[in-house]
């Protein structure tokens, strides 16, 4: 049977269909005007990745750890991304009042802002939704993505020290950061040093490396450590540098292991370059200590110890 689409038919169905259809409840809430109404964006998902204009996004003083100047190339990165776009997502969660709050990808965030001032048009960022918004999860993303990046000990000294401050462990940092425990207890003796020491890591004028030596060779000497802190800068200012080093202080005597590994590096790669025969634990030494030489990322060096008896 053939049914014509009349009037009175179009009226029944339509009748039938929203006696079917639950209409929603209306809140007795006065709403919240939503943030996007005040741009032509508006936010866009695609699975747990949204697409949110900067003008709705909040940065939450202070949480971010990264200090300013170990933000890298802001400029290149804007470069990147208004060429081939945002690759990488970042981290935040959704406000009440429709805004968000960023979590992690605080360099993205800064290079979109560039593009924004270059192109006078707003520009829109990819945040990957975390509902906990827990100051120790939030933190725990923020290290995890931030070592993908250069950055330096203080930085990730900073995130240690808010952990800690959350309630955890170092134990518990270990586990859940998968790094090793000498790393934490060294993250966090920075934090112990005089006020004066942590200032001069945060503006880089001595490298974390030199204060953690100091920290060896001069044990509980707080004063003690200020005033080489303090003798180094001098040094390096007297040389026309902004950033002290091993060499304008007393570590620069300090067998570390990074002066280890470069000795046996120098004593093996010479054998390597002559095709002298090694044995497989001095070849292991030898991949394995210029791995660490180049500061590689937790994530780089266990695909490195995974990969390696694999070739």
């Amino acid at each position: 049977m053939i049914l014509v689409a009349t009037k009175s038919n179009i009226l029944s169905y339509k009748e039938k269909q929203e006696t079917q259809t639950p209409k929603p409840e209306m809140s007795t809430k006065t709403a919240v005007k939503p943030a996007e109404m005040n741009t032509k964006h508006r936010e866009q998902r695609a699975k747990d990745v949204f697409v949110i204009p900067l003008s709705r996004i909040r940065i939450e003083e202070d949480f971010n750890k990264r200090t300013d100047d170990s933000y890298g190339d802001i400029d290149a990165l804007a470069d990147s991304i208004q060429a081939m776009g945002q690759i990488q997502h970042g981290f935040g969660h959704a406000n009440a009042d429709g805004t968000w709050t960023l979590t992690a990808g605080h360099r993205r965030f800064a290079a979109l802002l560039k593009i924004a001032k270059r192109t006078k048009q707003e520009q829109t960022m990819k945040l990957m939704k975390t509902d906990d918004k827990e100051v120790v999860t939030r933190l725990l993303i923020q290290y995890t993505e931030n070592v993908k990046h250069p950055t330096n000990d203080f930085d990730k000294a900073l995130i240690i020290g808010g952990l800690i401050n959350g309630g955890l462990k170092q134990k518990d940092i270990v586990t859940r950061l998968g790094i090793p425990q000498p790393v934490v207890s060294n993250l966090v003796k920075l934090l112990k040093t005089p006020e004066v020491v942590q200032q001069a890591m945060r503006n880089k004028e001595i490298s974390t490396g030199t204060v953690s030596k100091l920290l060896k060779t001069m044990k509980d000497d707080q004063e003690g450590l200020a005033q080489e802190v303090e003798s180094a800068k001098a040094a390096a200012k007297a040389e026309g540098k902004t950033k002290a080093t091993d060499r304008h202080s007393k570590a620069a005597g300090t067998r570390t292991p990074q002066t280890i590994m470069k000795q046996l590096v120098a004593k093996y790669q010479p054998k390597v370059e002559a095709e002298e025969e090694l044995s497989d634990a001095e070849t292991f030494a030898l991949a394995f200590c210029q791995k660490l030489l180049t500061k590689p990322s937790d994530q780089a060096l266990t695909n490195f110890l995974r990969n390696y008896g694999k070739k």
